[in-house]
């Protein structure tokens, strides 16, 4: 992170992204390593998001009893993807199953899990989900920094729909749709269950079909109508130019 030249101490190009993003120095250095076992691998989105319920700056979920056999069945079932060593000592163990649990609670968020349902089965509430998905947002951010940094392109894309999974809480499916300014996970998967499922499908519709979908209404309709058409203006001007 540093170097010394003469009396100075001059921050590396990695101390210096660490200093910008404003994680814990720890957490760059897990980021960092887990991006380099990544790169000889083929990591999956379990493998990102146990590595950022790895470093210091996530605050694991609590462990209930019942909770023990579940999580060392899901450990042994994907312990290929993990892009940290599975310890052997007890006590870090349980860390482990703990960053295990926090990284399913993720999971069941980004698959579109109702808040109430991820409350029921990890006893978390609705505050603490939208904390946790905040921090894992930021931190898959800088891991995608760091990956810049390190030249790890090949984990680019996946870092970056997974961010932006985690940010509205989707399937890799709406991206698109959540997008736009006033649709979320709720609304989007409303308009693709109607059949709206790219863009280009919002700008063949009318004002008052997307109206009729169920949680739109007449002024988001309007609204995402009149984002879809700039967009695609834009789109069409730069092709031609």
């Amino acid at each position: 992170m540093i170097n010394q030249r003469g009396e100075r101490l001059v921050a590396t190009p990695f101390g210096e992204r660490i200093s910008m993003l404003y994680i814990d120095p720890v957490s760059a250095v897990v980021l960092r390593d887990g991006l380099k076992k990544a790169a000889g691998g083929i990591p999956t989105e379990l493998s990102f998001l146990h590595l950022i319920c790895h470093t210091p700056d996530m605050e694991l979920l609590y462990l209930r009893r019942r909770d023990y056999e579940d999580l060392e069945l899901f450990a042994i079932d994907h312990a290929g993807e993990f892009l940290t060593p599975i310890p052997d000592d007890p006590d870090l163990y349980e860390y482990f199953l703990a960053e295990v649990k926090t990284a399913q609670m993720l999971q069941n968020w980004l698959e579109e899990f109702h808040e109430d349902d991820i409350h029921e089965r990890f006893g978390v509430g609705a505050g603490d989900i939208r904390r946790s998905v905040s921090v894992a947002e930021w931190l898959l951010y800088s891991g995608y920094e760091f990956a810049k940094l390190f030249k790890v392109r090949s984990v680019l894309p996946l870092l970056s729909d997974l961010r932006r999974r985690v940010r509205y809480g989707v399937k890799e499916e709406l991206l698109e749709l959540v997008s736009l300014r006033g649709i979320g996970r709720v609304r989007g998967r409303s308009l693709f269950k109607a059949g709206y499922r790219k863009l280009a499908d919002i700008k063949r519709a009318s004002e008052q079909e997307l109206a009729r979908v169920p949680y739109v209404g007449i002024e988001i309709a309007r609204s995402i109508k009149r984002q879809v058409e700039q967009g695609l203006e834009t789109e069409t001007l730069t092709a031609s130019a």
